[in-house]
């Protein structure tokens, strides 16, 4: 069992595994009952995963895990976080009530793919290069199922009610679905075209996805409550990451390295907007009520802030490192985004559109940052 240790000054404190999260709330005068005030940042180079109170941008304590972890989610409704190992070919589940690991599940394949819905309490870990899928309870803390072998696995993506698990596979036009309970598979979903598929992406409501087909910059819209597709556009560059507003309204979806950025509705499926974006982009994170997006590039280390308001006025913020993932904090007035080479996540007033400070020592070379629920990195 590992403990949750927090950082006063150069001072650290380990408390023993049976005091856990209530006993450190108690001490340090702490309420950890609404996770949504907390962000978990995972590092490359170390085991531990740092604790941020976002409401006073503050670095409380870290989780203890035994192997650095690749990936990570979190369950607001079971109260824990899910962590895979890709090198140890295993996850971990801690209890955030408790601050310990509870279980760690041998998987019997490299996780590199990792998806969690919440409202069903699973989670589905996946090794795109041989095909294994694996879904565990939250609840149980146990594996329900596997599956062996799906073909040329890309991507996963639960649907609106998280009955059913989406699969996409690079080699042709059609997505596996597979009942999360028993692990059966159920007719896919064929599209129009044969050409393979890089990513899905859905509305965070869970009515609409798409599924990304790369360079070819065909898009395939779906209707994740009937299980069909619905109609495809091809967009003017190859297209391989997508980015649903918290609204549900549209999805943004950077063309090539991303210097330009396609806004396409999820009502019409359609290209409604051509917005700036930045070079070599790593992500996009949306804030003031879906009114900006934060556009992060590696080549620049800066963010670009663009009006979703039909201006399209852009801003571009230097950043104090380089930018990895992001997650929007603090009802959408504050931006986080993790900085591996500076070991720090960097603070951006999303009202203001400045760096507003820094959070430090948050880890050896951070790289994702989330919180339950948070609009964060998601795989």
């Amino acid at each position: 069992m590992q403990s949750i240790t927090r950082r006063l000054g150069v001072l650290l404190l380990t408390f023993p595994a049976f005091f856990g999260a209530e006993a450190l709330a108690a001490g340090m005068g702490l309420d950890l009952e609404d996770l949504d005030d907390y962000a978990f940042v995972a590092s490359r180079n170390t085991s531990e995963i740092a604790v941020i109170s976002t409401s006073d941008d503050l670095l409380i304590g870290s989780l203890d895990l035994e192997h650095i972890p690749s990936q990570l989610v979190i369950s607001k409704n079971q109260r824990k976080l899910a962590a895979t190992h890709k090198m140890e070919e295993q996850l971990s589940i801690i209890d955030l009530e408790k601050g310990i690991v509870t279980v760690v599940i041998d998987l019997g394949f490299r996780p590199a793919a990792l998806q969690i819905d919440d409202r069903a309490g699973v989670v589905a870990v996946a090794d795109p290069s041989s095909g294994a899928l694996a879904m565990i309870s939250l609840e149980t803390e146990k594996q329900l199922f596997s599956i062996d072998k799906l073909d040329d696995l890309t991507d996963l993506m639960f649907d609106r009610d998280g009955e059913h698990l989406l699969v996409s596979h690079g080699h042709r036009g059609k997505i596996s679905v597979v009942d999360t309970k028993s692990g059966e598979l159920r007719r896919p979903i064929t599209l129009s075209t044969s050409e393979g598929i890089v990513e899905l992406v859905r509305t965070p409501g869970g009515k609409t996805g798409l599924a990304l087909h790369g360079e070819s910059g065909l898009v395939s819209a779906l209707d994740l409550v009937e299980k069909v597709q619905i109609r495809s556009t091809r967009l003017s560059g190859p297209v391989y990451r997508g980015f649903p507003t918290a609204n549900s309204q549209y999805f943004l979806l950077p063309i090539g390295t991303g210097e330009t950025v396609s806004m396409v509705s999820s009502w019409t499926h359609r290209e409604s907007e051509r917005l700036p974006g930045i070079e070599n982009i790593v992500g996009m994170n949306f804030a003031m009520f879906d009114s900006v997006a934060f556009a992060f590039g590696g080549e620049e280390s800066a963010a670009n802030v663009i009006s979703l308001l039909g201006n399209q006025r852009s801003t571009l913020i230097t950043l104090p490192g380089h930018p990895e993932t992001g997650l929007t904090v603090e009802l959408g007035t504050k931006v986080y985004v993790a900085l591996s080479n500076t070991n720090q996540v960097a603070i951006i007033d999303a009202i203001s559109k400045n760096i507003a400070g820094v959070i430090d020592d948050v880890g050896d070379e951070p790289w994702a940052i989330t919180a339950a629920g948070g609009l964060g990195y998601c795989h």
